[in-house]
């Protein structure tokens, strides 16, 4: 009787108010990449009655409460290595930032309504995970295989959590026959190693190459690819090649939005490494914060142990703020400098070639090197091997947009440290703007400026020669060139300022002129009306300015 009492009271109280229910907790991502961005969103249907609040647990433990009708509606209850983004963050969803390893599990939103204080939790799984910083390293314990050996190869990847799936394949199909293995690292993550082995058969080289690749990957957030080609001695094609080196190549796209540029900059970073001996990895989300003194520097820094670095970097600014006169904020220019310990293993066929390669995407490539000799065999005859000289070709397709203030200018710089730097240029007009009057815009010209220091040692064998090298492709190419002496080793004698026989043609040239054009100047009867005999042969003036023009 006092059940059906309590329920019908109840009922008079809330009859007209329909409880809360489907409460449910969703994660975005659902697997979270450590340090990554969660978003837990709370959804539900109140059923027309008001929100009373809406708490959220780690476990058993509160962190976040929103209460609407409180003064302070958000409260947050500190918890160790939660992070809340309070400006993302509301009575329907929680945003947490820079999730660590130890977050993973259970975390819970609790939904009470205000009229019947009808409460309802959602728990939901969160993984956190550590991807790998680095590629799988593959290797093999042979450089080349003949049919009949016995191929053995390992793959390792870096330490991850959960640790990352290796699959080795042979000329991609998966080898089933291999063994794969787990280890603990230092900081609690795994990193996985794989054996494989195989015989070599002529069925395995599949147009004349034999291809093992290794594959690390991590759910579907992670995929990573290392490979090994062996090829036939008749048929292998890297002439000339060590298998010290590997270089890699990385191609990134992101669409450039007013939100990347932080502090008014916005930083690109490449990062290189090699194991755990060489390794830097960053990303971030490019905010305003991040132009320190209105420049956004992106750096790559290169290093192998103590024997090899270099840094690379691009510089970025808004239009306000960008100290380059006369560049469109459209255009980004990128500098690079390099320094190694030249050894002799570096000369390959008694050359070191240094190349420098610059790209955009698949529309620009470009590239400039420098060729180095030895004394014994330098190629370049009359070229001391103090010297070295620069070549470079560019091609570009030709846009509307390159003509900044209708004028398109092609800029050569050539530098050397700080005491040298010249440049040279080409100015391009279209038909209706170019200021050069009289100028058939087929035909272009070329001016360059260069000084220098002169110093002893510049003078090669007591010369020293300035050459100027015009060239248009392979269809032109003429030489300019001034030599210069000291006043002691000058071996052009006889070249005094109008003295000797110099000062006697001089002379002669201006008997001539006298005698002979300036009277047609000043009337052509002048000389033949009153000296008719000047015109015959054997006249002694006429004879005399013949022997001294001749010499005679």
């Amino acid at each position: 009787m006092l059940g059906f009492t309590f329920s019908s009271l109840m009922l008079m109280l809330f009859g007209g108010v329909t409880s809360l229910r489907d409460v449910k907790l969703l994660v975005h991502p659902t697997t979270v990449v450590r340090g990554g961005t969660a978003a837990l969103i709370c959804s539900r249907d109140m059923q027309g009655a008001p929100l009373y609040s809406v708490k959220w647990y780690r476990g058993n433990h509160e962190f976040y409460r929103y209460t609407p009708m409180d003064d302070k509606p958000t409260q947050v209850f500190g918890l160790p290595g939660i992070t809340v983004d309070m400006n993302n963050s509301n009575g329907s969803q929680v945003v947490l930032k820079k999730m660590d390893l130890s977050l993973a599990g259970n975390f819970s939103c609790e939904v009470t309504a205000d009229s019947s204080f009808a409460t309802q939790i959602a728990t939901k799984f969160v993984d956190v995970i550590a991807l790998p910083s680095l590629d799988p390293v593959l290797k093999a314990d042979k450089e080349r295989y003949q049919p009949g050996e016995l191929l053995k190869a390992n793959c390792t990847s870096s330490p991850a959590k959960p640790a990352a799936n290796l699959t080795i394949k042979i000329n991609d199909e998966p080898l089933r026959s291999s063994e794969t293995s787990l280890h603990a690292s230092e900081t609690g993550l795994l990193w996985t190693s794989v054996h494989a082995e195989m015989k070599v058969t002529p069925q395995l080289f599949v147009s004349e190459r034999l291809r093992v690749t290794c594959v690390a990957s991590v759910h579907d957030l992670y995929k990573r690819e290392a490979y090994l080609d062996f090829f036939t001695p008749d048929t292998d094609p890297r002439p000339e090649r060590k298998t010290y080196f590997l270089w890699t190549s990385v191609h990134a796209e992101i669409k450039v939005t007013p939100q990347l540029f932080v502090s008014e900059r916005l930083r690109v970073t490449c990062v290189a490494s090699v194991h755990d001996l060489y390794n830097v990895h960053a990303e971030m989300k490019v905010t305003p914060q991040l132009f320190v003194s209105e420049r956004l520097r992106v750096t790559c820094v290169a290093s192998v142990h103590d024997l090899y670095k270099r840094e690379a970097y691009l510089d970025f600014f808004t239009p306000d703020t960008d100290p380059r006169p006369e560049r469109n904020n459209y255009f980004l220019w990128t500098n690079m400098h390099e320094e190694m310990k030249v050894t002799p293993q570096l000369f390959v066929s008694e050359r070191l070639r240094v190349t420098c390669v610059a790209s955009v995407h698949d529309l620009y490539k470009r590239e400039a090197y420098l060729d180095f000799f030895t004394p014994d065999t330098d190629p370049r005859p009359e070229r001391n091997n103090y010297f070295l000289w620069t070549n470079m070709h560019e091609e570009m397709k030709v846009t509307p947009q390159l003509f900044v203030s209708e004028r398109l200018r092609v800029t050569c710089v050539a530098s050397v440290h700080d005491l040298y730097k010249r440049e040279a240029y080409l100015d391009f007009f279209t038909p209706d703007t170019d200021p050069r009057p009289e100028r058939k815009t087929y035909f272009l010209w070329t001016s360059i400026h260069a000084e220098m220091k002169v110093t002893p040692q510049l003078f090669v064998s007591e010369r020293l020669r300035v050459t100027c090298v015009a060239s248009v492709h392979d269809l032109y190419k003429r030489e300019a060139y001034l030599d210069f002496f000291t006043p002691d080793t000058d071996p052009r004698p006889e070249r005094i300022t109008l003295n000797g026989g110099a000062s006697r043609c001089f002379l002669s040239w201006v008997f001539l002129f006298f005698v002979m054009f300036l009277p047609f100047a000043m009337g052509q009867d002048f000389i033949y009306e009153d000296y008719p005999e000047y015109y015959e042969s054997d006249h002694p003036i006429r004879s005399t300015v013949e022997r001294t023009l001749l010499g005679g």
